[in-house]
C-alpha cells in the first residue's frame, strides 16, 4: 500500500473515531439530562403532595407557577439565544370561547394578563378538542398559526398537552420555544411527565374552589 493511500486510510479512521466520540458524548449528555428531568418530576410531585397535605404552607395556585413552571423553564433554557415559555391555558370563566392564561413562566406580565385569544383561532385548540397531545417542530409551517403580538419572543417550536379531569379536558399545558425543533425526545418525555403533575395540581386547585 502506497504512503498516500495509508495516510488516507488513517485519516478516515480518525474521522470515524471522532464521529464515534461525538455520538458517545451526545448519548452521555442525553442520559444526564434525562436523569435531571426524571429527578425534577419526582421532586415536583413529592412537593405537590406536601403542599396538598399542608406540610408546606403555600397555595396550590402559587405552587403551580413558582414551584412547577418556573423551575421547569430554568431546566429547559439551555441555549443562550433560546427563549422557552410555559403556560397553562383554561377557558375564560367570563367568556368560555376564549383562553385564559391562568399560570405561566417566561411570558411577559402584559402578555399573560391580556392573553384572550379565541380558542378556535389557536393551535392549542387541537389538544383541547381532541384530548391528544400535539407538537410542532416549526409552527410557522402551519398556515393557521398566528404569532401573538404581545408575546415576549416569537414562537417556533410548540408542544401542547391536554389537562384532564377524568374524561373531561379542562385546558392545555403549552411549552413553546423561540427556536425550531427545540425539544428533543428527552425533553418531550419530561414535559409530558410534568404535564401529569400539572393536571393533578389543576384538579386540586379546582376542588379547593379556585381560591
Amino acid at each position: 500500500m502506497g504512503r498516500s493511500a495509508h495516510h488516507r486510510e488513517l485519516d478516515q479512521t480518525h474521522r470515524q473515531l471522532e464521529d464515534a466520540r461525538e455520538e458517545a458524548e451526545i448519548f452521555v449528555y442525553a442520559l444526564v439530562r434525562h436523569d435531571e428531568y426524571s429527578k425534577h418530576v419526582a421532586q415536583t410531585l413529592d412537593t405537590l403532595q406536601r403542599v396538598v397535605s399542608g406540610d408546606i404552607s403555600v397555595s396550590v395556585d402559587r405552587y403551580l407557577e413558582q414551584g412547577i413552571l418556573e423551575p421547569a423553564r430554568d431546566l429547559l433554557m439551555e441555549k443562550p439565544a433560546e427563549n422557552v415559555r410555559l403556560s397553562i391555558l383554561l377557558p375564560n370563566p367570563e367568556d368560555p370561547d376564549r383562553w385564559w392564561m391562568a399560570w405561566a413562566a417566561g411570558h411577559s406580565l402584559t402578555g399573560k394578563e391580556k392573553y384572550a385569544e379565541r380558542i378556535v383561532d389557536t393551535l392549542s385548540r387541537h389538544a383541547y378538542e381532541s384530548g391528544v397531545p400535539q407538537s410542532w417542530d416549526d409552527v410557522t409551517e402551519d398556515r393557521s398559526f398566528r404569532q401573538n403580538p404581545l408575546a415576549s419572543a416569537p414562537t417556533r417550536t410548540m408542544l401542547s398537552l391536554p389537562i384532564r379531569r377524568g374524561d373531561e379536558v379542562l385546558g392545555v399545558f403549552n411549552a413553546v420555544s423561540s427556536e425550531p425543533g427545540a425539544f428533543d425526545p428527552a425533553e418531550d418525555t419530561y414535559l409530558t411527565s410534568l404535564g401529569g403533575v400539572i393536571a393533578v395540581a389543576v384538579n386540586v386547585w379546582l376542588s379547593e374552589g379556585s381560591d
